[in-house]
């Protein structure tokens, strides 16, 4: 379909390349059926806000990737690879615009019938620190971001690093549809001869596979390549060792978490009755399979009837993980018990006799006259 024109005081052309917009529509019905839903008016106005940002933004792949539960207002996610050349300015020691983890472009919303906001390219420091902590999002992308340890930017650029991250962990695709180039592993190409596997095939988790690239623990996709005889060799083969770069295209069968015997919940959903295709060779079936993954809570990947799409909806924030407590402070001491009533520092009894000393004095005579005196008095 193309949108002819769209009329806001005057008639604007904007031309709707349609073959590579997601069909928003189709996918909600899909969705529901996993539980995940807004309302028909809100899938209505999704789709056509994806629709008319494409035509926006000239992009060539582009679809509605979820919302953020936020303390102030929700906000809203659309995902496009550009087919032009962007205003994004190249980050020195970052993957550039287009490639690695900044492979697609991200605009956001809070109001569908508004205008969509532009996320920055995600930084590996900002990943390395959205791991560190755990935030609830505001919804304001100018918004300072409070935290312990500390994240060194605004609310945008923390938005963006979760963004990568829950993308290169629940984007799932069934195995088979994408094959690795060859002239560069870190890039994955469409395989022409695949077919889409049937219902009964695609049940278990070794059918399916992570579509983007994982993420080290450096913040990026692949270590940087050093000069030869640098010092820091030696530290970087260390860093390799410990956390290698993992194959794209991973089964999810592979991901681990601790002790769990599987990382991945599945949930089939209605009749699983085989039904004959018309005018088609082989069997269908209408139920839905949802896979969802233990570590974020949100996140759904949904096939149905040799269609598949993932999602997410939550708040943005990792289940499980290290989390810093402060140490309470030491209880607060008690009130001292009330002092019970003493006698005055003179002495009850008077002794007998007063001693009194007078050579450290050097008194005159006279002087020493009038102490005696004194000192007689107050022993009668």
């Amino acid at each position: 379909r193309y949108l002819a024109q769209l009329t806001i005081e005057n008639t604007i052309k904007m031309p709707l390349p349609a073959p590579y917009v997601a069909n928003v529509l189709a996918e909600f019905k899909m969705f529901e059926w996993a539980g995940v839903g807004f309302g028909e008016e809100i899938w209505l106005q999704i789709s056509k806000a994806v629709k008319r940002l494409a035509a926006q933004t000239e992009a060539k792949k582009i679809r509605f990737w979820g919302k953020f539960l936020c303390t102030s207002k929700d906000v809203y996610v659309i995902e496009a690879k550009a087919n032009k050349e962007d205003d994004f300015a190249s980050i020195p020691q970052e993957d550039p615009h287009g490639k690695g983890l900044n492979e697609y472009t991200y605009w956001v919303t809070q109001d569908l019938l508004g205008e969509w906001q532009k996320l920055p390219d995600v930084k590996a420091e900002h990943i390395v620190q959205a791991r560190e902590i755990k935030k609830m999002l505001t919804g304001n992308l100018n918004e300072s971001v409070h935290s312990y340890p500390f994240f060194s930017s605004k609310e945008s650029a923390l938005m963006r690093a979760q963004i990568a991250r829950i993308s290169a962990s629940t984007v799932i695709v069934p195995a088979g549809i994408y094959k690795v180039n060859p002239d560069n592993p870190k890039e994955i190409l469409p395989d022409e001869e695949a077919v889409i596997p049937g219902y009964a095939d695609l049940k278990g988790t070794d059918k399916w596979v992570h579509l983007n690239s994982n993420i080290l623990k450096i913040g990026k996709e692949d270590y940087p390549t050093l000069p030869e005889g640098s010092p820091d060799q030696e530290k970087l083969d260390k860093m390799k060792e410990a956390d290698p770069v993992i194959d794209r295209l991973r089964l999810i069968s592979e991901d681990k978490y601790g002790t769990m015997e599987s990382y991945w919940q599945k949930t089939i959903y209605g009749d699983e009755q085989q039904f004959n295709q018309q005018g088609k060779e082989g069997t269908t079936s209408y139920s839905a399979i949802a896979f969802r993954p233990f570590r974020w809570p949100g996140a759904v990947t949904v096939f149905q009837n040799g269609k598949w799409q993932s999602i997410y909806v939550g708040y943005g924030i990792q289940r499980g993980g290290d989390t810093i407590n402060p140490i309470a402070p030491l209880g607060i001491l008690g009130d001292p018990e009330d002092p019970s009533e003493q006698p005055e520092p003179n002495p009850l009894k008077l002794p007998d006799k007063i001693a009194v000393s007078y050579t450290h004095l050097k008194l005159p005579t006279k002087a020493q006259v009038q102490i005696s005196v004194v000192a007689g008095a107050l022993k009668k």
